[in-house]
């Protein structure tokens, strides 16, 4: 997870500056245009949530930077879901046990009643 403030980006000829505008050693899963701080979910490949709120990701002054890791690392687990905690689980869920107090964090693992039903 990253997070570049827009001004790095900012050039008179934006087509030098956009060329290496992302990290080249990880697959891009997610981007979005934040104007103030907020929630974001991410859903590990193992069922686990994870819940952080943004402004625990501090401001990189290079649009190139790697980034910082949110999920610890367990060997085969990946991100394959990102939204919001609304999105992932209904409406009118509790998100509170799969709240992040600090990055990284191994989420907490979603139960069946925790998963919205497809039927619903």
């Amino acid at each position: 997870m990253v997070r570049v403030a827009l001004a790095g980006y900012a050039t008179k000829t934006n087509r030098k500056r956009l060329k290496n505008a992302i990290y080249g050693g990880s697959k891009l899963l997610y981007a979005q245009v934040l104007k103030e701080d907020r929630d974001i979910a991410l859903v590990s490949s193992d069922y686990r949530l994870m819940n952080f709120n943004t402004s625990l990701l501090k401001t990189k002054t290079t649009t190139n930077t790697q980034g910082v890791q949110a999920f610890t690392a367990k060997k085969g687990r990946s991100v394959t879901t990102v939204g919001t905690t609304e999105e992932i689980l209904g409406a009118g869920v509790s998100a509170e046990k799969f709240t992040a107090q600090s990055l990284p964090s191994a989420g907490a693992l979603m139960k069946e009643n925790d998963m919205p039903s497809l039927f619903d």
